[in-house]
């Protein structure tokens, strides 16, 4: 941990920001602040589907829509803004050497979840109804783990990228510098695929059955309980 830039990330409109010790406006599961000026928010997008029916027996056909399962998440890193340094040197065969160095990224989460929507169900029972509103938040907490899972690896991948470096040679200063440019941005989206490769991973442990992962959510409560129908 560092303090941050004291001019990159104050603002007046928000006196959070005047704090410089605290990490992302002290909001670090919503927020990812990758190089201590304006915090990224992950970009969590729902997308809903709709399941019909005036009974959760009727519903329930319906909701193995993902993969077999009611719901899923599925999520994305993007680094942005790379800044870097670095110095170039003439080798004595004439030719350069440049070597660049991350100094900061914007590294951003982007996920997507699909969950159901019953749009009948005021027709249904209250029993029927309590059990779809249990049922929903159950998977919504599952989800939300697989969205946790996702916003934390942009978090350690961030931590990754300052300090990441390459190096390229060429006839001139120019050709070198380009080609560790070039051999830097290799190197970030290396590191970043093996950020994804990771969170995949921990999201398929999450996903597994128990005792050491969730059964997709079933230990959570996210399993529709049809019997509920009968309950006024």
């Amino acid at each position: 941990m560092a303090v941050d830039p004291s001019g990159g990330s104050v603002s007046l409109a928000n006196p959070q920001s005047w704090n410089r010790y605290m990490y992302a406006l002290d909001n670090p599961m919503g927020l990812v602040d990758p190089d201590g000026r304006v915090p990224l928010p992950p970009q969590n997008n729902q997308k809903p589907y709709n399941v019909r029916g005036n009974t959760l027996s009727k519903v329930a056909p319906q909701l193995a829509k993902i993969g077999g399962f009611a719901s899923g998440t599925t999520g994305t890193l993007t680094v942005s803004n790379v800044k870097s340094g670095g110095t170039v040197a003439q080798l004595s065969s004439g030719t350069y050497s440049a070597t660049l160095t991350v100094n900061s990224a914007d590294v951003q989460s982007t996920t997507t979840t699909e969950s159901p929507v019953w749009v009948d169900k005021s027709k249904a029972s209250p029993g029927a109804q309590q059990e779809w509103d249990r049922f929903s938040g159950a998977v919504d907490t599952h989800e939300g783990g697989h969205t946790a899972i996702m916003n934390g690896a942009a978090v350690t991948l961030d931590s990754a990228l300052p300090g990441l470096s390459a190096t390229g040679t060429g006839a001139t200063a120019a050709d070198a510098t380009a080609a560790a440019n070039a051999a830097l941005g290799a190197n970030v989206q290396g590191a970043t695929n093996a950020a994804v490769a990771a969170a995949d991973a921990t999201n398929v442990a999450h996903d597994a059955p128990p005792p050491t992962g969730t059964g997709h959510g079933a230990t959570q409560g996210a399993v529709l309980d049809t019997s509920k129908d009968k309950k006024k």
